[in-house]
């Protein structure tokens, strides 16, 4: 019984470390990605080649992706 109790334990360290090492992560590339959209973005609104409509979509799209993965990362440990 304590061998079981004792690998449980390691197998929970292991899962604590791995989502507060992932999701961290995951919001970090995320954050960093709406800056380079908002940079291209903001650029191409300047120039005209694009509405205001298309980079929230863009931005929408890819923090509704971002946490599907964190999600998905829930519950694969």
């Amino acid at each position: 019984m304590e061998k079981a109790v004792e690998e449980n334990r390691i197998a929970n360290q292991k899962a604590d470390f791995l989502t507060n090492c992932v999701n961290p992560l995951i919001r970090l590339l995320t954050r960093i990605a709406h800056v380079v959209i908002a940079v291209i973005a903001g650029k191409a609104m300047l120039d005209g080649r694009m509405t205001v409509g298309v980079v929230q979509k863009a931005g929408s799209d890819l923090t509704s992706t971002s946490y599907g993965c964190m999600e998905q990362r829930r519950l694969d440990i």
